[in-house]
């Protein structure tokens, strides 16, 4: 924790940032505040990534609702960054493998 109430307030900020654009909220159906407050179509709504190749395209997956975006079976990387270098706010995305 920082003492000075510069470093403090700078901490807060990010975190605050972080909460609000990055991590999804249970509450709020996945979506994040900042995607709620300006509705945004939620991320978590658009079409999905199907690792697994034998996965039926109709059937359910976790909610919300979203259909695959390719065929099922992609090979997927997730890279895992830190909203300015904070490793206490990770910030994931999934992309599919090259």
């Amino acid at each position: 924790m920082p003492f000075s109430t510069p470093a403090l307030q700078t901490e807060l900020n990010l975190y605050v940032f972080w909460y609000n654009h990055h991590r999804p909220h249970q509450a709020v159906g996945g979506r994040t505040p900042f995607e709620v407050y300006h509705g945004i179509k939620p991320a978590n709504e658009a079409l999905r990534f199907e690792p697994r190749q034998d996965w039926p395209c109709t059937s359910p997956c976790a909610g919300p609702q979203a259909p695959p975006r390719n065929p099922p079976g992609l090979k997927l990387d997730f890279e895992v960054s830190f909203l300015e270098g904070r490793r206490h706010l990770p910030i994931v995305e999934v992309r599919q493998a090259a």
